[in-house]
């Protein structure tokens, strides 16, 4: 009979594989633990697999392309899982609305291949049709301003000759588009929404 397993510690590292707790033991004693990849995937691996050999998650187990590490492969991990795993704190405003990642994107070569490489750090994955799928022709690489330019409930806001989106208004007047959303909310007239320097509504409010 095998001696049993010594217990694993939280912080002992399995190649790719961090374990960060025990998670449970079945019924036939068979203790599993919650670890997280390298890649950022989290997952619940057996004792004994761990023990024996396992030094990745499934996905780093099996991918050729090198880029585990590159933030792009972090944005088409994280799309996923919004879109597929109940467990994903956005899901709810993903994949629990019928948005889904096309069949061509369950692979990231076809995904990197049709995106390219992230312009920037401050770059993250947008859909143009922001009610429709990620998928070749509704996604591209923009930063949050030109995100928030693109929601479907963004405001045109007018003032003199010249109509420009709430967003534009509050990054040319160095706010936050919440900030003016807020005054006009509270009644605030447009002209005065876009124009009135956050400090001076601060004190305004003393």
């Amino acid at each position: 009979m095998a001696p049993p397993l010594k217990p694993i510690a939280p912080g002992e590292r399995f190649g790719k594989l961090l374990v960060l707790r025990f998670a449970y033991r079945t019924a036939k004693s068979e203790a599993y633990y919650h670890v997280r990849c390298d890649c950022g995937d989290e997952l619940q691996v057996a004792q004994k697999h761990l023990r024996g050999g396992v030094r990745s998650c499934r996905a780093c187990g099996r991918t050729t392309h090198g880029m585990v590490k590159a933030p792009e492969y972090s944005v088409w991990h994280n799309m996923r899982r919004r879109c597929a795993e109940p467990s994903s704190a956005s899901y709810a405003y993903y994949g629990a609305r019928g948005i889904a990642v096309c069949e061509r994107w369950a692979s990231f070569e076809n995904f990197f291949a049709d995106m390219g490489p992230r312009p920037s750090p401050e770059h993250t994955i947008d859909r143009k049709d922001s009610g429709g799928n990620y998928e070749p022709g509704n996604c591209r690489w923009a930063t949050r301003g030109e995100q928030a330019r693109n929601r479907s409930d963004n405001r045109l806001l007018t003032f003199g000759d010249e109509t420009l989106c709430l967003s534009d208004w509050a990054t040319r007047l160095g706010i936050a588009p919440d900030t003016i959303d807020g005054r006009l909310r509270r009644g605030w007239p447009v002209e005065r929404a876009v124009t009135e320097p956050p400090h001076r509504e601060n004190r305004n409010h003393r």
